[in-house]
């Protein structure tokens, strides 16, 4: 889509043709809504440009916007990798340390219960009613 196409910019801006701009044509890269980018041509000579120019530019601008689109998703793509990449990590890191809690957690309680069970076996077995009346 032709965003700007002035075979003479004398009548449009003559501030910018005293600059020696005369001619100019600029095509949109991507959606007009979300331009990617613009493709220009620009020219020191009133009417340098015909409509194979026009035509060019816009067939140009076709081929290559689609893939900026694909080069700007890859890079989306690129760093949600990464961000996940991160976020596997610290899961990681927190299942290791989760680990050797319960690991350290299980040991501790085992060793106290080893002792009581123990100590349980070396009880008599005597009924409730004796012990107390003792």
């Amino acid at each position: 889509m032709i965003l700007r196409t002035y075979n003479s910019l004398d009548d449009v801006n003559p501030e910018i043709a005293r600059t020696g701009l005369h001619s100019w044509i600029q095509v949109v890269l991507g959606d007009v809504a979300d331009p990617i980018g613009y493709l220009s041509f620009r020219s020191g000579k009133t009417n340098a440009y015909s409509q194979l120019h026009v035509e060019l530019l816009e067939g140009i601008a076709r081929q290559i916007s689609p893939v900026l689109k694909n080069a700007q998703m890859f890079e989306v793509e690129r760093g949600l990798g990464d961000q996940l990449d991160a976020q596997n990590r610290e899961l990681q890191e927190a299942n290791t340390a989760k680990s050797r809690f319960l690991s350290t957690v299980s040991h501790e309680l085992k060793t106290p219960l080893t002792i009581v069970s123990g100590f349980i076996d070396f009880l008599p077995m005597t009924p409730t009613s004796s012990l107390q009346s003792t």
